[in-house]
């Protein structure tokens, strides 16, 4: 048998002028004819040679068969005129807009699939077996016994760009989840989210048009079928950014996993962490945390048993009528707004492997504060890698004066009597209070003072006085002569 059995039939049907450049090119080198064989069979889908590794030789397949087909679809449109029609209407498709307009859908002649993964169970944005099919503008979610049957308005498909391959916890088998969304992630978009057993326990099917339905035995990697359909998405400006996958090198939990248990309000969920950054997914709403986009990240506990996590994201500053305000009346550009997500009920035991990633991730974090245009001095000017945003009683630290440690209220103060007794008792209760709530985390300064045995926060002179004053004014109490 022949070295080069793939090559060898190529050669007996190729175009003549192309069999006379390949022959010589066959004679020029040994070498040659093996390689030519190679790249036949990578991109006819054929079985890698013994030289190369199964794994290696897929994922290559992938990738370039993908791009392939994308680059077929392209030539085979033809028609500028359809292109350019089907190209204007998604181009009027609002990204955040649940509803589709009919008369806005690309023809299914201009609009052709290219890959389908067939009867997947899908949870958003409907909960039912779909076939989720990549077509040349749209996905689509289809009936498994109509595939005219469309489940969903079809989605424009350059609206989704963030691609997610999750590990499910809490599942009795190794189980999958993927994740599709905007870049925004906002809760009026659009997202797609379905699962499978990482192992397919019946036979899967997929199909790579215009080839016919191919079945995958039972046993398969799903995971493999999964990278094959997002190979098919475009990729660039108007693309996917990006696949991501958690890694242990990134984050590992106490039971080994890359996520932990956590909760948003009432609702229960996993948060996944990545060298990017942070998701909240597995169910709608789903939320994308990229690090260049965290302002700070934090942690506190109250009752030692769980902690909260705290992200602090900067958004732009919208108008009412949802439009971006850039400039100010004096031409500064105006604040953005600071937003805090906090998740809450994350067992204690996780603490040191959230805390380890965010000292990791801290220097890729937003370095930049927005200037305060009220003020004709304020500039930007980055944060250190190493701090985080200060917390509102670090604030009233900073703002201490130095005369404050040397304050003391004296006996022969008026107040100094049973008001002032207390008074002090109040203040002591509120400081247990506060010792208490102890922060897990988000605070770099080690030294502050806060950080010391018994230390409690300090009031300043000027605070003390009008505090004072304000009891005096309310119960009517007369300032007594010197």
């Amino acid at each position: 048998m022949s070295s080069t059995p793939y090559l060898d039939v190529v050669l007996q049907y190729v175009p003549r002028p192309l069999l006379h450049d390949l022959a010589q090119l066959v004679q020029q080198r040994d070498s040659y004819g093996p390689l030519l064989d190679s790249i036949v069979r990578l991109c006819s889908e054929a079985p890698p040679s013994d030289r190369t590794s199964e794994v290696e030789w897929t994922n290559s397949q992938v990738q370039i068969t993908g791009l392939l087909r994308q680059l077929n679809a392209q030539q085979s449109l033809g028609d500028s005129v359809k292109t350019k029609r089907a190209r204007e209407a998604l181009d009027d498709v609002p990204p955040a807009s649940k509803k589709v307009k009919l008369d806005e859908i690309p023809l299914v002649e201009d609009d052709p699939p290219i890959f389908t993964l067939h009867s997947i169970s899908v949870s958003t944005p409907v909960r039912k077996k779909a076939d989720v099919t990549v077509h040349r503008f749209t996905l689509r979610l289809t009936s498994p016994s109509n595939n005219n049957e469309n489940l969903h308005p079809p989605i424009p498909i350059h609206s989704l760009r963030l691609a997610f391959l999750v590990p499910t916890p809490g599942k009795s088998k190794p189980y999958l989840t993927a994740i599709i969304m905007s870049a925004t992630a906002s809760s009026a978009d659009t997202s797609v989210i379905f699962g499978c057993d990482a192992t397919a326990p019946v036979a899967q099917a997929t199909t790579k048009y215009p080839d016919d339905k191919k079945i995958h035995p039972k046993g398969s990697s799903t995971k493999q079928l999964i990278h094959s359909l997002f190979a098919y998405f475009p990729q660039g400006p108007d693309g996917l950014v990006d696949l991501y996958e958690p890694k242990a090198d990134d984050f590992t939990s106490s039971s080994g996993s890359q996520s932990i248990d956590a909760f948003i309000g009432a609702k229960d969920g996993h948060l996944h962490f990545f060298r990017w950054g942070v998701l909240w997914g597995e169910r709608k709403p789903c939320m994308w945390f990229p690090v260049d986009d965290i302002r700070d990240m934090s942690t506190r506990s109250a009752t030692g048993r769980a902690f909260s996590l705290c992200i602090v994201t900067q958004t732009n500053k919208k108008s009412t009528s949802g439009e971006l305000m850039n400039d100010g009346e004096d031409g500064h550009m105006e604040p953005e707004v600071l937003e805090t997500t906090e998740f809450n009920l994350i067992d204690t035991k996780e603490s040191d492997a959230v805390q380890a990633w965010i000292a990791s991730h801290r220097g890729d974090f937003s370095k930049t504060i927005t200037p305060n245009t009220s003020s004709s001095e304020s500039s930007s000017r980055p944060i250190s890698k190493a701090t985080p945003l200060a917390s509102l009683v670090q604030l009233s630290l900073d703002e201490s004066d130095p005369e404050d440690q040397d304050f003391a209220l004296s006996d022969s103060d008026d107040g100094g009597s049973e008001s002032s007794e207390s008074s002090r008792e109040q203040e002591s209760e509120a400081d247990a209070e506060l010792s208490e709530s102890d922060d897990v985390g988000g605070s770099a300064d080690e030294d502050a003072p806060l950080k010391e045995p018994g230390a409690v926060p300090r009031m300043n002179n000027a605070a003390m006085q009008l505090a004072i004053g304000m009891v005096k004014e309310a119960f009517g109490v007369q300032n007594s002569a010197d």
